[in-house]
């Protein structure tokens, strides 16, 4: 295992795929993690790309599986996207005219609840991409035309698998590199490692930090690791998900630590109490 020296952090953006959970099963020890956290006024974000569940959502169902985390301290890449919507008057108002979404309820929840009207048509407006288990070539289709139509391309984050209890399985990367192949468009990202991602939980932790505060813990390291070096914070990639061995990363993939686990990540790198 690789270790550095202790730093001092004061906000930690804790991956949740692989590093707090596999599937519905929590890894040992994250509530530890989160308790020692807690205990010694960490600041800390359960950020996540996966765009299926609203922060209402996971939160519920962590706590009922025993780990007590409040919606307010969950961020989603459907989140970010709203807020790109939201931000930039293009995008609002092709948005207004119509959003296909190929994505799951926590994409279309946040969508819906920000006032946009999704279509099942052909629209010139946006196309919102996410993991969707229910992808068929019927929405190959109509997002290929689409895009093809002149409308914008969104994609919640290109993570190619997600880890679950039976093994991994393909992500929302695997769906827009074939909406990718069918366009030839490559989308505008949102999600991980993307720096509007980490701005956007940045100021949700405090307009007090510096990016020097800043811890980022992740399984993946073209995800996590790479947006924690293209924004210069310290960074984790524990072996609890996706990643198992650490030996070959290389470039822009390269961690500042590596641990095993999120509990170990917190024991070693909060020994003493921060403030």
């Amino acid at each position: 295992m690789i270790y550095g020296g202790c730093g001092v952090y004061k906000a930690i953006l804790i991956d949740v795929d692989g590093v707090i959970k596999q599937g519905k099963t929590l890894i040992p020890r994250v509530d530890k993690a989160i308790g020692i956290m807690r205990e010694r006024s960490v600041r800390f974000m359960l950020v996540t790309n996966n765009s299926t569940k609203t922060p209402q959502v996971l939160s519920g169902e962590l706590n009922a599986s025993g780990l007590v985390i409040k919606e307010k301290e969950i961020m989603t890449s459907s989140q970010v996207l709203m807020s790109l919507l939201k931000q930039s008057a293009k995008l609002h108002s092709k948005a207004v005219s119509g959003v296909y979404v190929v994505g799951e309820s926590g994409l279309i929840e946040e969508l819906r609840s920000n006032g946009y009207t999704l279509t099942s048509d052909v629209t010139w407006g946006v196309v919102a991409v996410g993991l969707d288990r229910g992808f068929t070539y019927t929405k190959l289709a109509t997002a290929t035309r689409s895009i093809m139509l002149g409308a914008s391309y969104i994609c919640t984050n290109t993570d190619r698998t997600y880890p679950t209890e039976d093994g991994l399985m393909p992500g929302a990367g695997s769906i827009a590199a074939s909406i990718t192949a069918a366009t030839g468009r490559r989308p505008l990202i949102v999600g991980k490692p993307s720096k509007t991602f980490f701005k956007q939980a940045l100021r949700r932790l405090g307009g007090d930090l510096s990016v020097s505060d800043v811890l980022i813990v992740g399984d993946r390291p073209e995800t996590d690791i790479k947006m924690a070096n293209l924004v210069g914070c310290d960074s984790v990639l524990v072996l609890s998900g996706v990643t198992k061995n650490a030996a070959k990363l290389r470039g822009l993939y390269k961690p500042t630590y590596v641990f095993s686990d999120l509990y170990e990540a917190v024991e070693k790198l909060l020994s003493t109490p921060v403030g």
